[in-house]
């Protein structure tokens, strides 16, 4: 399963974003959504931007991340660090 995810466009090059999600850079291509620009929020889904967000959307989208990815971690921990 693919799962489309929040970034924003640090920087485009051609048909090629630079895409901060979370602290990570993915590289994106821009060809469904040649209307993005530096600075948009966007959704990338296996190397493509699939959509352009408005900036409160992708803020609670990456918020919503933050929190699975919290949960995700705490589910990690060894049995003992819980005691």
């Amino acid at each position: 399963m693919c799962l489309a995810v929040p970034g924003r466009i640090t920087v485009i090059r051609g048909m090629e974003a630079e895409v901060l999600v979370g602290e990570t850079i993915r590289k994106a291509g821009v060809q469904l959504c040649p209307e993005a620009r530096d600075g948009d929020y966007v959704l990338i889904k296996t190397g493509l931007v699939v959509q352009v967000l408005p900036e409160t959307e992708a803020l609670e989208l990456m918020a919503f991340f933050g929190e699975m990815i919290a949960m995700l971690e705490e589910d990690d921990e060894p049995a003992d660090a819980l005691t």
